[in-house]
């Protein structure tokens, strides 16, 4: 969809298709190793945390996604905040974009697209800003918005169809190319066997 910093609409097609994720940087491996703790101090202070790192798919094929975490009735995301951009712990959005400091799209997005995808009423986002506070905002589910995203997905579907053809066919052509030179190299090493067989025969006469 484009909202992402870290990641272009490519890398998005890549991991759909090939499971393949883009390099990391100093703030995704900051996340990575805060991740649990950030869960932790949200099961211990507002739900309990029933499950992480929950893969989950929806209706059609292409419908996926990865939780970082669920409770009741709720998703939960994990997220450090070192610029200081989310609202105040306990803001519930119930339509995007709320408020004077909305949550950012590229996350706002990625909790509307879960939503659609599984039976989630709301999406908590667990957050530990630069300051060290904890806070946790919550996006309910809005149809509309969701609906819209769903739409916009719907509509690259085609171009993400023709670029696995696209990688399909390559493939293959690479297989190929690998068969014809094992090939070749077993009927050079059976030539090369042929051929001292002879001058062993010839040897021996």
């Amino acid at each position: 969809m484009g909202f992402s910093p870290w990641a272009t609409q490519f890398d998005a097609w890549n991991s759909i298709m090939f499971g393949r994720s883009s390099a990391g940087n100093a703030a995704t491996d900051r996340g990575n190793r805060l991740e649990p703790a950030v869960l932790d101090w949200y099961s211990e202070t507002q739900r309990p945390i029933l499950a992480r790192q929950v893969e989950v798919q929806g209706p059609l094929p292409w419908m996926g996604g990865h939780l970082d975490a669920t409770t009741e009735g709720r998703i939960v995301e994990a997220k450090t905040d070192a610029s200081g951009i989310w609202p105040a712990s306990g803001t519930v959005i119930e339509q995007w974009p709320d408020g004077d400091a909305p949550i950012p799209a590229y996350y706002a997005s990625q909790a509307y697209w879960y939503l659609e995808i599984t039976d989630f009423e709301a999406v908590d986002f667990a957050v530990l800003t630069g300051r060290l506070e904890f806070r946790v905002v919550t996006l309910l589910r809005d149809q509309a918005i969701q609906s819209r995203i769903r739409a916009m997905i719907e509509r690259a579907l085609p171009w993400y169809s023709a670029a696995e053809e696209r990688a399909r066919t390559k493939a293959t052509e690479r297989r190929h190319a690998e068969a014809i030179e094992l090939r070749i190299r077993a009927e050079g090493s059976i030539a090369r066997a042929r051929d001292s067989y002879h001058e062993a025969d010839e040897r021996l006469r």
